[in-house]
């Protein structure tokens, strides 16, 4: 028996600058500009804050306000000057940066520079609404165009870049409701235990999620046990708990991690059959109001110890499978195996069609199931802080936290990393690791 764990325009040319190409956008030069005054004035509202607030989770605490929006802002803060491209992924929205000089003036900080940072603010919304109509249709083509030197020279590839794209928007005007990024971050430990191959533990991220009032709730799916039949619950019982605070215990230790995730934390479902009870984290959008602006979710979770497989004394972990149940801009999915079971492996990025159900189907149906788009794979650096990412606010945080929860060093592991901007809607991304 194996493991395999599963969770539920066209695209522009480039210019080259320095080490990357930016995009060749129309009105590229008079976006630099606008870009550029917005930078400078955010960057001086930033250097007058008092020294204790020196970073993005310190002007969270003294603001109140969101802290993707802060993060963002500061990272938006600190582009190259002539990263144009870099400053406009980076931004919030409108609403959000208003909302973060409002949060100012009412602890009466940076005064006197906030007329002119609003004004910027204004001026560059105004210009991306008549030239691209909205800041997401202008992140939608600079995210298109980030597409690797394989994508740019083959015309397929761009073309399939370009359809995703537009698949992405039509998928949010369905669900009424988006997320940022859909990360996971994966630790594979040798177990201690008696009869056991490995540990698994995990970090789950959803940033930015998005949703108008009636849009799609995100549900997050934390596991499934099996119950006694004499339990006396009816099928399809729905019991609601209160919002997470501490670690829920059960076949398998889940939390979400209040550090990392946006307030009111969401609601714990449980779901109680005859047979099984399934638990989970629902973030509606008709009880929390800042949906509009980005609501983030990180979940930790410890998974039941994977059994050697018998008479072998192997693990038989094979991988990692990642739905993506929400419109998405951004998937990625980090694999750290310890260094005794990477040496054997080779790890392979792919996407199908079908739902979790093939996985149980065989290699014949996962060779059928699978789709021509080609997740990005890539060995990542010994250095967190080097294989962090634009797209994962806060990556190299997270990994620590999952590093020093499971007490292992990051030197002792090798990681992979998949990813996929604009990943397809109810589709499965699936890294495995195949034996040599």
């Amino acid at each position: 028996m194996t493991h395999t764990i599963v969770l539920g325009q066209h695209a522009p040319q480039t210019q080259e600058t320095g080490d990357r190409a930016l995009p060749v956008l129309p009105h590229a030069d008079d976006l630099a500009r606008y870009g550029g005054r917005l930078r400078a004035a955010l960057k001086d509202v930033l250097e007058a804050l008092p020294n204790d607030i020196h970073n993005p989770a310190k002007l969270h605490e003294a603001l109140g306000t969101d802290r993707s929006t802060c993060y963002r802002l500061w990272r938006a803060s600190r582009v190259s000057p002539n990263r144009w491209d870099d400053l406009a992924l980076a931004l919030p929205g409108s609403a959000a940066m208003h909302g973060f000089a409002e949060a100012l003036k009412r602890r009466r900080l940076a005064l006197g520079v906030l007329d002119a940072y609003e004004s910027a603010v204004d001026q560059f919304d105004a210009f991306v609404r008549e030239k691209f109509s909205s800041q997401t249709r202008l992140k939608n083509l600079l995210e298109t165009a980030q597409t690797s030197p394989s994508e740019m020279a083959d015309p397929l590839r761009k073309q399939a870049s370009t359809a995703k794209a537009a698949a992405f928007e039509n998928a949010v005007t369905l669900n009424q409701s988006s997320v940022d990024l859909d990360g996971a971050i994966v630790l594979v430990t040798p177990s201690q235990r008696p009869g056991c191959a490995a540990e698994v533990a995990m970090v789950l991220a959803y940033m930015g999620y998005r949703a108008s009032p009636g849009g799609r709730p995100l549900m997050i799916h934390l596991g499934s046990q099996r119950e006694d039949p004499d339990g006396g619950t009816s099928e399809g019982e729905l019991e609601i708990l209160d919002s997470v605070g501490e670690p829920i215990r059960g076949r398998s230790g889940h939390c979400v991690v209040p550090e990392f995730s946006s307030h009111p934390l969401p609601s714990v479902i449980r779901e109680r059959s005859d047979s099984s009870a399934m638990t989970g984290l629902c973030v509606d959008p008709s009880d929390i109001p800042q949906l509009r602006t980005g609501f983030d979710v990180v979940v930790a979770l410890q998974l039941d110890p994977i059994p050697q497989e018998p008479g072998t004394g192997r693990v038989p972990f094979k991988g990692f499978v990642k739905a993506i149940d929400h419109p998405t801009r951004s998937l990625i999915v980090d694999v750290y195996l310890h260094r005794s079971l990477a040496a054997a492996c080779i790890p392979e990025a792919s996407c199908h069609a079908l739902g979790p159900s093939w996985l149980r189907q065989g290699e014949r149906a996962s060779w059928a199931s699978r789709l021509p788009e080609h997740p990005e794979l890539r060995i990542l650096p010994k250095d967190l802080n080097a294989a962090d990412q634009g797209a994962w606010p806060r990556y190299a945080e997270m990994c620590r936290y999952l590093f020093e929860w499971c007490g292992v060093n990051r030197g002792d592991y090798a990681g992979h990393r998949m990813s996929s901007v604009f990943p397809i809607w109810s589709t499965s991304y699936k890294l495995a690791f195949y034996e040599e």
